[in-house]
């Protein structure tokens, strides 16, 4: 990669690492989209035989790719997505409830992505449509607005 604000955008270490050896990374492909891959480390090292895919959303320019991953209380993994680009949001993606732009997405770590997301949005009823993807998905991806404690 060269210029721009692509590459590894956040790693987020499992709250069992000591024990599970999994991690998260979010990062722009060579062709600029975000992918959030889930690895095993040996202890020292990730082991790339064991990427499991999370999430993957085509971006529309090469910046505002977001990057924040973190494990949350609740075992999921939350990513804050930029809004796709550009300069003051011309698409107003962040606005816009049908894209999982400029939003946080929750993700569950446990379930690799295996058909397209469906995007349950925090405080509403309404389903936004899928990512684009060269995969299928099946997790469950819920953006959300902050992560909630559980207890």
């Amino acid at each position: 990669m060269t210029g721009g604000e692509q590459g590894l955008l956040g790693l987020a270490f499992a709250r069992d690492y000591a024990t599970s050896r999994t991690f998260v990374v979010d990062y722009t492909d060579r062709n600029g989209d975000t992918r959030v891959v889930r690895y095993r480390s040996d202890g020292t090292k990730g082991l790339p035989g064991s990427a499991k895919q999370l999430l993957f959303v085509k971006q529309p320019y090469a910046n505002h790719n977001g990057g924040m991953v973190a494990y949350g209380p609740d075992g999921y993994v939350y990513v804050g997505m930029g809004d796709g680009g550009s300069g003051g949001d011309p698409e107003n993606r962040a606005q816009n409830m049908s894209t999982l732009l400029g939003k946080i997405v929750r993700l569950d770590p446990r379930k690799p992505a295996t058909k397209p997301p469906s995007a349950r949005l925090c405080g509403t009823t309404t389903n936004a449509p899928s990512a684009s993807s060269t995969r299928s998905f099946a997790t469950s991806t819920t953006p959300a607005t902050s992560a909630r404690k559980s207890g």
